[in-house]
């Protein structure tokens, strides 16, 4: 009876009809139960649990609930990542720009998207490395006879 008030049903039916396959259901309300009823888990994040249950070795005791921290915290809690994502690669790939390789467009992307650790990243010399290293690559420009 107070496992049925702590569980939300809902939730784990919720979770039963999309992850099915893979999950236990049976075994991840246990392993909630178990979560649920021991001091050391409460007031923990998601995040704080995982590691938790990794450092202390309870990953095998509860296989289901990690199953579920994981995917917890692997599915984004919004799409606002994945929108700014479109958004870069919308400035990125225009047509002009269509013939780029899909590697540089991946890394174009992930500093655009990444810019603001990207910025923080950068040590007071970095644009003089960046023009050094340049300057000392082959010759791009072909010499033309004029006649």
């Amino acid at each position: 009876q107070k496992l049925a008030c702590q569980i939300d049903q809902e939730a784990i039916e919720s979770l039963e009809r999309n992850y099915g396959n893979f999950f236990d259901v049976i075994r991840l309300k246990a392993d909630l139960a178990g979560i649920y009823n021991a001091q050391v888990f409460r007031d923990k994040s998601f995040k704080d649990l995982l590691v938790f249950v990794f450092q202390s070795g309870l990953e095998q005791a509860f296989p289901e609930a990690v199953k579920l921290l994981q995917l917890i915290l692997t599915i984004p809690a919004t799409t606002v990542s994945v929108e700014r994502l479109f958004s870069a690669l919308k400035r990125i790939k225009s047509f002009t720009r269509n013939r780029m390789s899909n590697e540089r467009l991946s890394s174009l992307a992930l500093i655009s998207i990444e810019k603001e650790r990207f910025t923080q990243s950068l040590t007071a010399n970095f644009y003089e490395k960046v023009m050094d290293i340049f300057a000392a690559n082959k010759g791009r420009r072909l010499d033309f006879l004029y006649k």
